[in-house]
């Protein structure tokens, strides 16, 4: 068994049925597009898979801290600011990160991120913006930095076209 084979087998020990077969769908369509898997580990991720290619980390699954109830959460990180539209449960997450930091700023023009291409903050954008864009219920427009991947939750099997489509956004826009 080579390495990525033990890594995945780690990972769906971890996971329900219809996880594993979620997971072996998107796995497949990473390493098709040429994604190298890494083994991912920090305080809060007792163990993931990394999806990365040069200059881009664009997914991470893995099982999340155990809780309290010992329930050990299943997650599915994706980078996806290169779509333009998105479902509410790929909204969600952008929804609650801005509502997040919108309270944590007084100036309530930037709403925290700026809606300017590129912010100058960081080098992420190197003159190619990487933001996520959300346009609230009252036709407000934000944006949030995309240095990170959002944590998708309560995926199924009939996201999985979505998952495959905000991959192949993010995979053509970040190569082109």
């Amino acid at each position: 068994m080579d390495k990525n084979q033990k890594l995945i087998e780690m990972l769906y020990s971890h996971l329900n049925d219809e996880q594993k077969e979620l997971c072996e769908l998107v796995i497949n369509y990473l390493l098709e597009l040429g994604y190298s898997m890494k083994k991912y580990k920090n305080s809060q991720t007792p163990f993931a898979i990394q999806f990365k290619k040069p200059g881009i980390t664009i997914a991470r699954i893995g099982i999340g801290k155990q809780s309290v109830t010992g329930e050990t959460p299943f997650l599915f990180m994706l980078k996806y600011n290169a779509s333009d539209n998105y479902s509410e449960k790929f909204q969600y997450p952008l929804r609650q990160t801005l509502q997040k930091y919108q309270s944590k700023t007084k100036d309530t023009k930037r709403k925290h991120f700026p809606t300017s291409p590129t912010c100058g903050v960081c080098t992420l954008c190197d003159g190619k913006p990487q933001y996520y864009r959300f346009t609230s219920d009252d036709g407000e427009t934000f944006t949030h930095c995309a240095g990170f991947m959002m944590n998708i939750n309560d995926l199924t099997m009939d996201d999985f076209c979505e998952i495959k489509r905000h991959i192949r956004n993010q995979n053509d826009y970040t190569i082109s």
